[in-house]
């Protein structure tokens, strides 16, 4: 079987594989895309040999075709331009030039590089790329983005994707192909939860309002500080953090209305 053969074979396996993944909210792998409102990856539609890749594909959108001009050709799927026919071909480097009577004599270039062909030297696929189809007579794609949510669990390569994993409860990643997720800002005592933490947002902290407390971390409202009623007085007061207390009145004091600081003696009745 011809070399080119089993690039297109193992293509299409790629592609295959891919075809009716569910998104789940997740990027689609490389490869593949889903348009707006489709709920799987398709593959990418294969440029055969005789057209380019005229619009690269994204996991979003299709890779478009385009046919060669006059005097080109493409050898093999997915080239990303057509070569003046009698030159090296796409996944090739030319090792020694022709000449009037003999072709140029050309080499194979390795997984993990991209050959355009012709007099143009091999390129090994750029950071965050990678060679999905391993076959150096296509360009290198980006890799699977790992979106907000989740995690780089395993690092691409030339030759691989990397590998994304979902944030665990309690942390968070808000952008794309984050190395980590974060965990959530502690909301101390004397502030609440204003607004739930997930696994693409910080959990938001508010300072409890006057009159009000939380003596732990975490919570999910401040109380009311305890209410003294009359009779009795603020013994302690009451802060964002504690409780105010209170205590009766002694004899001969009082108080009429709740949460004074002190009682009031009573009035002395005059001979």
């Amino acid at each position: 079987m011809a070399r080119w053969d089993l690039v297109a074979l193992a293509a299409a396996a790629i592609a295959i594989a891919g075809c009716g993944r569910e998104t789940g909210g997740a990027a689609c792998p490389a490869g593949t895309f889903s348009a707006s409102g489709r709920a799987a990856c398709a593959p990418w539609t294969e440029c055969p040999s005789g057209q380019y890749v005229a619009e690269p594909g994204t996991a979003t959108a299709d890779q478009s075709c385009a046919p060669c001009a006059a005097g080109t050709y493409t050898s093999g799927p997915n080239q990303a331009s057509c070569l003046p026919q009698g030159t090296c071909a796409a996944g090739t480097t030319q090792t020694t030039p022709g000449t009037a009577t003999t072709p140029p004599a050309c080499s194979a270039c390795a997984s993990g590089t991209y050959c355009a062909g012709d007099t143009t030297p091999a390129v090994a696929c750029a950071a965050g790329t990678w060679d999905h189809d391993g076959n150096p007579a296509t360009a290198c794609v980006p890799q699977t983005a790992c979106v907000a949510g989740e995690y780089v669990s395993t690092a691409g390569s030339a030759t691989a994707d990397q590998s994304c994993a979902a944030c665990a409860a309690g942390t968070f990643t808000s952008s794309a192909n984050q190395p980590s997720c974060t965990l959530w800002t502690a909301c101390v005592a004397g502030q609440f939860e204003s607004a739930a933490g997930s696994t693409t947002a910080d959990w938001s902290c508010t300072a409890c309002a006057s009159g009000t407390f939380t003596s732990s971390a975490n919570q999910a409202s401040c109380t009311p500080w305890a209410t003294c009623v009359p009779g009795q007085f603020v013994s302690t007061a009451g802060t964002t953090t504690t409780d105010q207390s209170c205590a009766a009145c002694a004899a001969g004091t009082f108080t009429s209305s709740a949460n004074q600081p002190s009682c009031t003696l009573w009035t002395a009745c005059v001979a």
